[in-house]
């Protein structure tokens, strides 16, 4: 393999990233295992989205849907209306059925499911939180329909043996419960698997195929001769499920006991055992189910570590050793290399592995045997370290590799506890006199800026992360952001050096700063409106759309004005095009955030005046690693100051302003957009190769390499057991951090694109212009 480019570099990094992702979801959610309840027939009402998802699959004619559309589902209007339609539904049903002899027929049967999906509260829910007025009308409104349904469902069919079961998956967080007060009361946790079970349970049918789930004995009401032979028939379907894997005799001697102890009356010793096998053949299930899961996960660590182990060495053989050292490779290491692919591969089609892991496999061998080949790299550079580096400075880069471990183990517990971000934040103030009183005395007006920032930022990881929107906060945000930006407008010719050729670029950015009281304007009639519940009028939407539009086109037109070469400028560009969509798309403190994140490329000043004084397009020192540590942190600060992973789908209510009505591409796109803006203003990153006097790609390729550490953290924590949100969380933040190279990417080159060929003001009032030449390959 030839030395790579940067646009080949940065290929590998996508491709291989994004199978990763699709190797990693086909491992852990693309499973035979649980099937859902087979009833004589289903008549299901509520939204769209769900109940197709009960036909899928399902015999034809068993499965009756009433879908109401998707412009019902409108956030601007009252949520309650949703649920009191479902309930019309049903009473409509019950009323024809007394008209029609063969409807009447139909729903008398045994067997049958009624499922009655109440979008209204999830809907209510995300838009005024769980504690409105809003929220616990529509709980009423639910308990009194549930109340008149339950007396409709006994008048119907007059035997009193109709079972009702009420079950709500979403939403469940200790954040809205642990002011209930219920620690007198007993608590039955159930599995999202015993849900399907207990439904089966109580309406006659057959346990779902491939089920894993286990009847919860808490919720049965039956005598013990009942919940025996009941487990025992779920013992039995757990058995089948783990004997089509594996052969187990143990587990079938075990049932003989179990039948003894029934016949015999020892019904309490029956249900233990039932629960012992169950548990037994779970474990067993489990076991075969993940056999092949750690093959995988082993194969795609190896790939993680060759990844990072590559790019290091990219980084060591371009920006320290310039690229001396050439790739040392013999007929015996390609004989080698062939014939590890060649067993992969094999041992692969033997397993029955899909294409996407058969891909996947492709890298780490290429990674490491790359590494392999590059050895004198690391040679060289542990001469050049030994020779010049002597053993106390040695000491002193052993702690300071640890310390960085350290650190990126915070970034990984921060998506956990986002606190974690203040106390780092406090702790990096004194980073100035830590690394030398002398310093610090000799550049305390830097050192005086970075502990402002810091300050500034700690303090975010402390407020909410379910915000509730306010108005207030959003008027003053966006103030605070166009008076910035107006006066910068109008005293940019003092502020930095700005030729005359400028002037239209000048123009340009003061109508972008125009934009913004437009967009508080907009918002405040948006937000008004919506919490009125009569929705977005079309004059706000039609002014809100252009705004939003515009505010991305204008920076545009600023890379066509040439000879403007000022780098406050282009950050100043950066800024105020993203700010309309912050003002639009946020509900509370997030814009005093943006506004505090503007300065995030600060953390690069202390390190100019310590790393380096001298030429530009240095080579990378030990010190260097520090800039794309703080920057990997910065990056991850830009969506954890403002929410975390669950705080999301509480986000819901800006979208709304542009989008009332029910369109989950639409609002999810609007959505990431708004957390993609920090991410944004973090490009400035794009350019600290060039603020650093390093050269072009230096401290992105240390980057793409560290991010991997977390990557691979979050890999081992991906969860397929437990409640939805445990799941989804733990996904979510894999993903997160897969992406975060792409991202990484995206922002170097959007970096690049607003700031190439900029100047940087030096301490000595010389500028540093960046090199032409060194384009993106």
């Amino acid at each position: 393999m030839t030395r790579l480019s940067r646009l080949q570099f940065l290929g590998v990094a996508v491709v291989f990233h994004l199978l990763c992702i699709c190797s990693i979801f086909y491992t852990y959610f693309v499973s035979p295992v649980v099937n859902g309840v087979n009833a004589c027939h289903t008549w299901s009402w509520g939204s769209i989205d769900i109940l197709l998802m009960f036909a899928e699959g399902a015999v034809p004619g068993r499965v009756n849907n009433f879908m109401y559309s998707a412009e019902a589902e409108d956030y601007s209007k009252d949520a309650m209306g949703l649920d009191t339609w479902v309930f019309d539904q049903v009473k409509l049903l019950s009323n024809s059925a007394e008209n029609d002899g063969e409807l009447e027929r139909e729903p008398r049967q045994d067997q049958n499911v009624f499922f009655l999906h109440l979008f209204g509260l999830d809907t209510s829910g995300n838009s005024y939180r769980p504690y409105s007025r809003e929220y616990l009308h529509n709980i009423q409104v639910v308990d009194e329909g549930g109340r008149e349904i339950t007396g409709l469902m006994e008048t119907f069919f007059r035997d009193d043996k109709t079972a009702k079961s009420a079950t709500g998956n979403a939403g469940g967080h200790d954040y809205f419960s642990t002011d209930w007060d219920l620690n007198h009361i007993q608590r039955n946790d159930v599995a999202q698997a015993d849900i399907a079970v207990l439904m089966a349970y109580l309406a006659g049918i057959h346990f779902p195929v491939n089920s894993v789930g286990r009847l919860p004995l808490a919720y049965v009401n039956a005598d013990d001769s009942i919940k025996a032979k009941t487990m025992l028939i779920n013992s039995q379907e757990i058995m089948e499920t783990y004997l089509v894997k594996d052969d187990q005799k143990k587990a079938t001697r075990m049932l003989g006991h179990i039948r003894k102890a029934i016949n015999e009356g020892e019904l309490k010793k029956a249900i233990r055992d039932c629960d012992n096998l169950m548990q037994l053949c779970l474990e067993g299930l489990r076991y075969l189910q993940t056999y092949d899961w750690l093959f995988i996960q082993a194969l795609i660590t190896v790939g993680y570590l060759g990844w990072i182990a590559f790019s290091l060495t990219a980084a060591l053989d371009q920006y320290v050793l310039n690229g001396k050292t050439e790739a040392c490779r013999s007929i015996a290491s390609k004989a080698v290399l062939g014939s590890i692919l060649a067993a992969l591969f094999v041992t692969l089609y033997v397993r029955n592995s899909p294409a996407s892991i058969m891909r996947i496999s492709i890298f780490p061998v290429l990674f490491w045997e790359e590494v392999l080949a590059r050895r004198e790299t690391w040679i060289g550079i542990t001469k050049v370290t030994l020779k010049q580096v002597s053993a106390n400075e040695l000491v002193e880069r052993g702690l300071s590799v640890m310390a960085s471990g350290v650190l990126l183990e915070v970034i990984v517990q921060s998506y956990y506890y986002r606190e974690i971000y203040t106390l780092a934040y406090v702790l990096a103030i004194y980073w100035p006199v830590l690394y030398s009183f002398e310093f610090f005395r000799a550049n305390w007006i830097i050192c005086l800026r970075w502990a402002l920032l810091c300050a500034a930022m700690s303090k975010f990881t402390l407020l909410p992360a379910l915000k509730m929107e306010d108005i207030n906060l959003i008027t003053i945000g966006g103030l605070i952001m166009f008076v910035l930006g107006a006066c910068y407008s109008a005293f940019e010719t003092r502020i930095v050096d700005v030729r005359a050729s400028s002037r239209i670029s000048r123009v340009i950015l003061t109508f972008q700063v125009g934009l913004l009281p437009l967009a508080i304007l907009v918002t405040r009639s948006a937000v008004t409106s919506l919490q009125s519940k009569t929705g977005p009028s079309l004059g706000t939407q039609m002014t809100g759309w252009p705004i939003l539009v515009t505010s991305f086109i204008l920076p545009l037109l600023h890379c066509l004005q040439s000879g403007d070469s000022n780098y406050s400028r282009r950050l100043a560009i950066v800024f105020f095009a993203f700010a309309p969509m912050f003002i639009i798309l946020t509900i509370s403190y997030e814009k005093l955030f943006y506004y505090r994140i503007r300065r995030s490329h600060s953390y690069i000043i202390p390190e100019k005046k310590i790393a380096h004084d001298g030429d530009k397009n240095r080579s990378l020192i030990f010190s260097d690693a520090r800039i794309a540590l703080f920057f990997l942190f910065l990056l991850h600060s830009a969506f954890l100051s403002t929410g975390n992973i669950a705080s999301i789908s509480f986000s819901l209510d800006a979208v709304f302003r542009l989008i009332p009505v029910f369109d989950p591409f639409s609002q999810s796109a609007l959505l990431i957009l708004k957390i993609l803006a920090p991410f944004a203003l973090v490009c400035q990153f794009g350019n600290s190769d060039q603020e650093a006097s390093l050269r072009t790609g230096a401290l992105f390729t240390l980057v793409m390499g560290m991010s991997d550490y977390l990557t691979l953290r979050f890999f081992w924590a991906v969860k397929d057991e437990g409640s939805w949100f445990e799941i989804g969380e733990s996904i979510t933040v894999f993903v997160l951090a897969s992406l975060l190279c792409v991202f990484i990417a995206a922002l170097e080159m959007i970096g690049e694109l607003f700031v190439r060929e900029v100047e940087f003001r030096r301490q000595d009032g010389a500028s540093t212009d960046a090199d032409p030449k060194q384009k993106v390959s």
